[in-house]
């Protein structure tokens, strides 16, 4: 029979062991869950940079301090699914299926933009006119893997061969924002980029927006994802998001907020 000491020791095991399971709850539960105030986490397309940034500054009510990512839509699907600690996601396409349902709230995905495509060159005005053939000796663009707007360029480039423009080199960047950094630094000299990013850049550039016509709607979703369901910070950006002062500010910042 075991002594009196013996059974205290064995409670005491037994108490701390419970607590213990309870205190990793607590953390598991915490790492997966965002507070209803806490400043909620944002992974933002790349393209949406300049403007997510305009977003921030403008917004009222006295809405919480947002905390930013930034990376091309593929990337950032990545991230989500493997864990990282993000509440919502601004994306640069539809996100529907490409993320796992119980990673976000249902029913709260919705568009907040329509992207434009801008040609844009470090020559002369008259060389980015959209007629006429052309010879390009080299185009940045986003990689279409991970980026629609790669995926929109591609229809676009596809077109323009059809009015007999050649292209000598296509240089794809893991994003639209790096691929306007080729261009922007000279690596090419000419670059399929946001038209948003083209007013955002503090050098003038001669540009050519393209018609939407030619290519698939570049829709911009943004979704709450399950970690921070019912978290009133994040709730109130996604619905300051909807107003109509921010959609002011995304059709001043070179985007559609609705097409025909």
């Amino acid at each position: 029979m075991p002594s009196r000491s013996q059974s205290n020791s064995v409670t005491i095991l037994l108490s701390l062991k419970k607590t213990s399971r309870l205190f990793l709850a607590l953390i598991s539960m915490l790492a997966t869950h965002t507070g209803v105030n806490a400043q909620p986490t944002i992974a933002v397309a790349s393209n949406f940079k300049s403007t997510m940034i305009a977003l921030i500054s403008a917004q009222t009510e006295n809405l919480h301090q947002t905390k930013t990512i930034f990376a091309s839509s593929g990337k950032l699907v990545a991230q989500i699914s493997n864990g990282a600690p993000i509440d919502i996601f601004l994306s640069a396409e539809p996100i529907g299926k490409k993320l796992d349902t119980r990673l976000v709230v249902p029913g709260s995905e919705f568009t907040y933009a329509f992207g434009q495509l801008a040609l844009v060159s470090h020559k002369s005005a008259q060389h980015v006119a959209l007629d006429g053939a052309k010879n390009l000796s080299c185009l940045a663009i986003a990689n279409p893997k991970l980026a629609p707007y790669g995926r929109a360029a591609l229809e676009v480039i596809a077109r323009l061969k059809r009015q007999d423009w050649q292209f000598e080199r296509i240089v794809q960047g893991q994003s639209v924002a790096q691929a306007f950094q080729f261009f922007d630094s000279g690596a090419c000299n000419n670059a399929l980029v946001a038209y948003a990013q083209v007013l955002s850049n503090n050098k003038s550039v001669h540009h050519s927006v393209i018609p939407s016509e030619w290519h698939a709607p570049i829709q911009q979703n943004a979704v709450l994802l399950k970690r921070a369901e019912n978290a009133t910070a994040a709730e109130q950006f996604l619905k300051f998001l909807r107003s109509e002062s921010a959609r002011k500010i995304i059709q001043d910042a070179g985007y559609l907020t609705d097409i025909e």
